[in-house]
């Protein structure tokens, strides 16, 4: 063997592993880059093209800020299985780190005319191994491969170094309303003027795309806030979000408010919405029977009314009065009383809980505070007696 010292080059071969179900790669929404380039057909790519790739650092993974303290549940029950998936072997480069998915595997090779015995390599803080066959990465994270080659003798050439990111996460997509969606009994109601927008985001290699289906299999790309058809009492909402290595996720959270007014998030990949247009039924009653007189509803000062209101949809969220011509309508607390001389009137409405408001009723009382007068008469005569 020649005892010229041997100049190895390694070349990092990306082996595309596809599955039958694939993305097409659309603009994103937000301002994430997406590369809209499919990996090459070819299964190698050649050191040099790599190393254009290569990221000058090393990402870490984000927090986890879930929010534990809000309650979240599932009204349609569906397993954690239909979570996310990734589409394809897929490599997506932001301009600064090289993104993968764990259907993507690497081979190490020298060139043909390059004889290498060995091909050592090691991932992270490793052990250093004997390179055998193409292998894979799990672990969701950062990822420094370091390799070189040696010949018989075991003279090794220059180590190469490789650093990338590996996804496994589907972004996290949030359905949002500019009102509060209200959860009763597992209905989610919502009033015809709600606005919903999707947040989609995703923990390493970006959101690629959100794509959404109203009252239709078919999903369209999501670009801007939308209400739900006025014509429909029921509308159902799917969501599909795709990050920029083709994970996908079906699943998201609608947060929503249950009758108690706290948070809650409702996680499922289908949430149906109901429409409440239906305001309040409102009534003023008082607690003793009123006299009637000349069509006036005569009271005594004990009298006591009470304002209630009911909501078979979303519920009541606030019962509100005026009292004698006030310039506005307060907060009904309590029940109320008038204890002043002469004509009272009691004006009512309420607001459900997604904001329908009903019309004022009103009830017109005449206290009466004076005490009855009695006289006495003498009667002469005989008839008068009678």
């Amino acid at each position: 063997m020649s005892k010229r010292i041997l100049s190895f080059m390694i070349s990092l071969v990306i082996i595309l592993t596809f599955s039958t179900l694939s993305f097409t790669q659309d603009q994103p929404a937000g301002d994430t880059e997406v590369t809209t380039e499919k990996p090459a057909d070819t299964t190698t790519a050649d050191t040099e093209t790599i190393k254009k790739e290569e990221p000058a650092g090393v990402v870490s993974a984000p927090e986890d800020k879930e929010d534990t303290a809000v309650k979240t549940i599932s009204i349609v029950g569906e397993p954690d299985e239909i979570k996310f998936t990734a589409g394809e072997a897929k490599i997506y480069f932001d301009g600064y780190n090289t993104y993968i998915n764990n259907r993507v595997a690497y081979k190490l090779s020298a060139p043909e005319d390059v004889e290498a015995y060995k091909i050592y390599f090691s991932i992270n803080s490793g052990e250093e191994k004997v390179y055998s066959k193409p292998f894979t990465l799990t672990k969701e994270g950062s990822h420094v491969i370091k390799y070189q080659s040696a010949d018989r003798m075991e003279r090794r050439g220059n180590g190469n170094v490789f650093t990338l990111v590996l996804d496994n996460s589907a972004p996290e997509t949030a359905l949002l309303a500019d009102k509060p969606v209200i959860l009763k009994e597992k209905t989610l109601y919502a009033s015809k003027s709600h606005v919903f927008f999707i947040r989609s985001t995703d923990r390493y290699s970006g959101v690629s795309r959100i794509e959404y289906g109203l009252n239709s299999d078919e999903m369209a790309a999501y670009a801007n806030p939308f209400i739900l058809p006025q014509d429909k009492k029921e509308s159902t909402l799917k969501i599909t979000s795709t990050d920029n290595v083709t994970i996908s996720t079906k699943r998201f959270i609608l947060q929503a408010q249950d009758q108690q007014g706290q948070a809650v998030n409702v996680s499922d990949s289908m949430v149906t919405l109901t429409i409440d247009d239906k305001s309040p039924d409102v009534s003023i009653k008082p607690d003793k029977e009123m006299a009637k007189k000349n069509d006036k509803n005569i009271v005594a000062v004990p009298y006591i009314y009470t304002v209630s209101a009911a909501d078979e949809e979303s519920g009541v969220n606030a019962i509100l009065v005026r009292v004698d011509g006030e310039k506005q309508f307060r907060e009904y607390k309590e029940p109320l009383k008038f204890n002043d001389h002469g004509k009272h009137i009691i004006e009512a409405k309420a607001v459900d809980k997604v904001g329908n408001i009903s019309e004022p009723v009103s009830l017109a009382v005449y206290v009466d505070t004076a005490p009855p007068v009695t006289t006495i008469k003498a009667l002469t005569d005989d008839n008068e007696q009678k």
